[in-house]
């Protein structure tokens, strides 16, 4: 009887992951397009940051936090966030040769909000996260934990964000 709990309670266990986590595509561009955003990630020698009202990841907020990371004046990443209603939300674009080739989203729910409770981020809040891989403007693959998603998010949505946040960037800097 014991036994037959226990594979009760590692199917319910697996069932309850396995619903938080879906992808698409083809996952053999992930170590390729890890080993470019790596780095990017390592490689950017001025830091520029930014607060603006400006609201650009598709959610109501007062403004975004925007931190962005050059290298020899091309810019390779952005990081912006901002505070929705669900809670702390935060995107990350990567760079190379003026294209995006890696986008990685993820939102921390407040305790009192939280809307995501299938997954937990390493540091035990509630919430999702996603990857999002390109290649030559294409979206190649996705992977997301916590979202109980069916269907892919389609690439041209998240190259306009990018291609709006890196705009914005890109005409703070001229400006300065």
């Amino acid at each position: 009887m014991k036994k037959y709990i226990n594979i009760v309670l590692h199917c319910i266990i697996f069932n309850h992951v396995a619903m938080a986590q879906s992808q698409f595509g083809d996952p053999s561009v992930v170590p390729r397009i890890d080993s470019k955003a790596s780095y990017l990630y390592e490689n950017n020698n001025n830091t520029h940051f930014f607060l603006t009202k400006k609201t650009f990841l598709g959610k109501r907020t007062s403004g975004s936090n925007i931190v962005a990371y050059t290298q020899k004046d091309t810019l390779h990443r952005i990081i912006v966030s901002t505070t929705t209603r669900e809670g702390m939300l935060a995107k990350e674009f990567y760079f190379e040769n003026n294209q995006l080739i890696f986008t990685y989203q993820t939102l921390e729910c407040f305790a009192e909000a939280s809307l995501y409770k299938n997954w937990k981020n390493f540091k035990g809040f509630h919430g999702w996260e996603s990857r999002f891989y390109f290649e030559k403007g294409e979206l190649k693959y996705q992977k997301h934990n916590g979202l109980n998603s069916k269907t892919p998010v389609i690439g041209k949505t998240v190259l306009m964000e990018a291609q709006n946040i890196k705009n914005f960037v890109l005409t703070q800097l001229n400006q300065n």
